[in-house]
Parts: structure tokens; sequence; C-alpha cells
């Protein structure tokens, strides 16, 4: 019998993390992969946009410039 451990856990949600959109939007933006959790439950705003963005309806040229603005609000902290 195969037992999953907490590593094997760990490195499967940390792929999963990655391979996800908000993944590879927090890696294009050069961020973290795992966004730091509040302490009251709240997600940042800038996470929740990300969340409720409709990317499969964003043309390429709308996807982009999207892009510019989170990494512009990213980094303005």
């Amino acid at each position: 019998m195969n037992i999953i451990n907490n590593d094997s856990i760990q490195r499967i949600m940390n792929y999963t993390d990655r391979n996800s959109v908000k993944g590879r939007l927090y890696k294009a933006l050069g961020k973290e992969v795992v966004p730091q959790l509040s302490l009251f439950g709240q997600k940042p705003p800038l996470l929740e946009e990300v969340e409720k963005l409709e990317i499969d309806s964003l043309t390429p040229l709308e996807a982009l410039t999207k892009l510019y603005e989170l990494q512009k609000k990213a980094r303005e902290g």
C-alpha cells in the first residue's frame, strides 16, 4: 500500500499552482507562486481581480492590456 506523505502532497500542490492560470500569471508578473494569506481569510484585491477575469472571452490584445494593468498594480503594491 502506498502512503502519500505531506512532502508529496506539497509537491503536487506546488505543481498544480504553478500550472494554473493564476500560477502562470504570478510567474509572468515575476511574483512568488504561493501568495501570502491574510490573517482574516480575505484575498488580496489583486488576486480577487484575477479570479474574476473571464480569460476565455478576452481577445489577445485585451488579455495583454489587462496583464500590463495587473503588473502595474502589483508593482505599486
